[in-house]
């Protein structure tokens, strides 16, 4: 009877630590959004990037951290993030465009270039 009440209390503690820990991941993905939406990109930097660790929204997350760095003028940084966003199907269809972009300003000319063929090639009415 005892080990059946600790081995219940020990499933009880463990689901209301996640929860716990999911809410908060959720909370500071909110805030993060918020400080994104009133420009103050690097206070959502050190939100989205909690967020990110924990692996909550991926697509959304990167893309925002991505456009934190670049509204931020930190190119280099952006880059890797736009790529995540992208490797997690986000659907916007201008990261391409801001990923080519920032590969450019790191001067990873070549792949710049296929991240923008890759634009053009889903956007052919938009003449960059």
């Amino acid at each position: 009877m005892q080990k059946h009440f600790f081995i219940s209390s020990l499933a009880f503690v463990g689901c209301l630590t996640l929860f716990t820990a999911c809410n908060s991941t959720q909370s500071m993905f909110k805030e993060g959004i918020s400080k994104f939406d009133k420009g103050e990109y690097e206070l959502a930097i050190k939100d989205l990037r909690t967020v990110a660790n924990a692996n909550y929204e991926p697509s959304r997350t990167n893309y925002l951290l991505a456009e934190s760095y670049r509204l931020s003028n930190r190119f280099e940084l952006a880059a890797p993030y736009y790529k995540k966003a992208l490797e997690a199907g986000n659907p916007d269809p201008e990261i391409p465009f801001h990923y080519a972009y920032m590969l450019k300003a790191s001067g990873e000319y070549a792949e710049a270039a296929k991240q923008l063929e890759k634009y053009l090639a889903s956007n052919p009415t938009n003449k960059v």
